[in-house]
């Protein structure tokens, strides 16, 4: 479930999918690089479709 992703990585993902910000809109408000924002999502992604919440990926997408 997205609550149980990492901190950070929950705040990234749902501001790149739910909100639909880009990468470097993200990269500006949270002064990380625009690699590291697209790995947060990477790996957010990744752990939603390993426990199986393709639901929350659909709704999202």
């Amino acid at each position: 479930m997205i609550d149980e992703l990492p901190e950070r990585r929950r705040q990234i993902f749902l501001m790149a999918k739910r909100d639909g910000l880009s990468y470097r809109d993200i990269s500006e408000q949270t002064g990380l690089t625009v690699k590291t924002i697209e790995n947060h999502v990477f790996r957010a992604m990744q752990s939603l479709r390993t426990k199986d919440f393709n639901a929350y990926l659909f709704f999202f997408a």
